[in-house]
């Protein structure tokens, strides 16, 4: 593989490049994700997560993510079908320098990652799943704006929370709720303490 090269580095210009860590990939990845998103149209429970591609050579931007199969290599924050898997937009996480929407730069990583995904499928009445690293009060926020469904796990310290939801404790098979317009954030016990956010457009 290390014979098969999709840039022409005598041509490169690394002041032209949006991301020059990203040189020699960034056309055939950006080629890639158009087809995955002119072949199909995802049903509509779609999920957004991040991935770790194996890689033990030296990269300044190699991630470390201790509960992955393989637990050093490239992130890539995907958006996919929740059904299927099928992967319909990706982004390589490259650091400082990695790419997002123009709209969205100004938001913190988790936040502008998962837009950046989602801003192609926004206003057509999608139902995006996340973990506890992406959603947030913020996020949902802003999906109601964009007329699509948010729910997933929660950290209770996420600012915008009621602070009753961060500081009550429940017992097991417990549940205490609250509403906000059209966002419900829940804390319940069972085996283990979990707080959940839903949002309905």
């Amino acid at each position: 593989m290390k014979f098969l090269h999709f840039e022409n580095s005598d041509a490169f210009d690394e002041n032209l490049h949006l991301n020059p860590k990203l040189s020699e990939v960034s056309e055939l990845h950006s080629m890639l994700v158009q087809r995955f998103k002119s072949v199909y149209v995802p049903k509509q429970d779609i999920s957004a997560d991040e991935s770790l591609s194996a890689y033990k050579g030296r990269l300044g931007w190699k991630q470390y993510i201790p509960n992955k199969r393989d637990r050093f290599g490239l992130k890539l924050f995907q958006l996919y079908e929740s059904e299927s898997r099928y992967i319909w937009n990706s982004c390589i996480y490259t650091g400082k320098g990695t790419v997002f929407h123009d709209d969205y730069t100004h938001f913190g990583v988790s936040l502008k990652s998962v837009m950046t995904l989602l801003h192609d499928l926004k206003g057509k009445g999608y139902c995006l799943t996340t973990d506890d690293y992406y959603t947030s009060p913020e996020i949902a926020e802003l999906l109601i704006n964009g007329k699509t469904d948010i729910c997933g796990t929660l950290r209770p310290n996420r600012k915008g929370l009621p602070a009753l939801l961060k500081s009550s404790s429940v017992k097991k098979g417990e549940i205490i709720a609250f509403q906000r317009g059209k966002m419900c954030f829940m804390k319940w016990k069972d085996k283990k303490t979990t707080t959940y956010a839903k949002h309905f457009s």
